[in-house]
């Protein structure tokens, strides 16, 4: 139930960005040159292959000049945003511990 909530949730937060992206004239090439990744990053992001770290969420509220809180839209944002990053932590481990 958690993880299917989790991928409403980044795919909620895709559709957003590319909403955003689109306001701006940016496709999915000019937004992945713009934050120096290419062309099939682009498209693979606009299909929510790629996994949003805070790191790249910050990237992209920069590319479209925007708050990573707008980019969250929530009603209780830093509720959200403490969740996200629990979730990319909590990610990053379980890859760890796959690795070693």
């Amino acid at each position: 139930m958690n993880t299917e909530r989790s991928a409403r949730n980044s795919q909620e937060l895709v559709d957003r960005i590319v909403r955003l992206m689109e306001d701006r004239r940016f496709n999915p090439s000019s937004f992945a040159q713009a934050l120096g990744y290419t062309r099939q990053w682009g498209y693979q992001f606009v299909e929510n292959r790629i996994l949003i770290s805070v790191t790249l969420l910050e990237q992209i509220a920069k590319v479209l000049d925007v708050s990573v809180a707008s980019l969250l839209n929530a009603d209780n944002t830093r509720q959200t945003f403490e969740e996200y990053v629990r979730r990319i932590v909590r990610d990053e481990i379980v890859k760890g511990k796959e690795k070693g």
